[in-house]
């Protein structure tokens, strides 16, 4: 059994117990004990960086095609999420969307240049890469051109469990320091690849007390969780 307290990364913030993606949820994870929140990057129509999990809002209105100013009430900025983060302590895991098959991905190119703006613009690029913060995304194309433009922290999401010490060979070859998979796929084995190769493993979305102490036992370096305050007593 690993003696390794693992991280805990608040999903679109304490979602369990607020709207998703807000800057309320955001709170309330730093009131519950969370050491991390994730969060989802989309493009607006006019260059701004808005923070939602889907390429649409309710509505069904398409992010891409609206400016931010006319985002529904609620949806924050990159920038006063990474605000309200900061002023609680909370680091921050940034997952850029409009990956292949999203209505937005043709988007991709300027909204990694969109965030990587406000990024530089609140955290000044410096030798030393930030501890607070960790960039993900599905799509290899874009977490690669921010690892080979930058020095900050990036990471794989993946739903792939087919040759798992491959598959984290191969993230850590590229640069990257994390591998986000998705929790039914992940088994002690996962884990020591992940390990082996040199990356932080951050299984999404872990709700289950009994399943967050399995993985906390083998080792795992955070769970991502939509109830923060719950992973908290179930890792002790």
């Amino acid at each position: 059994m690993s003696t390794r307290r693992p991280i805990v990364i608040a999903h679109r913030g304490a979602s369990a117990v607020a709207p998703e993606n807000t800057l309320e949820a955001f709170r309330l994870a730093a009131d519950l004990g969370a050491h991390w929140v994730e969060l989802d990057a989309h493009l607006a129509a006019d260059g701004e960086v808005v923070v939602i999990h889907d390429a649409h809002y309710p509505d069904g209105a398409l992010v891409h095609t609206l400016p931010a100013t006319a985002r529904p009430t609620g949806v924050c900025l990159l920038d006063e999420a990474l605000e309200v983060c900061d002023s609680a302590g909370l680091s921050i895991n940034v997952e850029i969307k409009a990956v292949p098959g999203d209505a937005d991905d043709h988007t991709a190119d300027a909204l990694i240049d969109a965030v990587l703006a406000v990024l530089a613009a609140r955290y000044p690029p410096a030798d030393t890469p930030p501890a607070n913060l960790l960039i993900t995304s599905f799509s290899p194309a874009t977490i690669e051109r921010v690892a080979a433009e930058t020095n900050l922290p990036t990471g794989w999401l993946t739903i792939d469990n087919r040759d798992v010490a491959a598959i984290a060979t191969r993230v850590r070859a590229e640069g990257h320091v994390a591998i986000n998979p998705w929790d039914p796929l992940v088994t002690r084995d996962y884990v020591d690849a992940a390990h082996d190769a040199g990356l932080a493993i951050y299984p999404w979305t872990v709700n289950d007390p009994a399943r967050i102490g399995e993985l906390a036992s083998w080792g795992v370096d955070g769970i991502i969780t939509d109830v923060p305050d719950v992973a908290l007593r179930a890792i002790g």
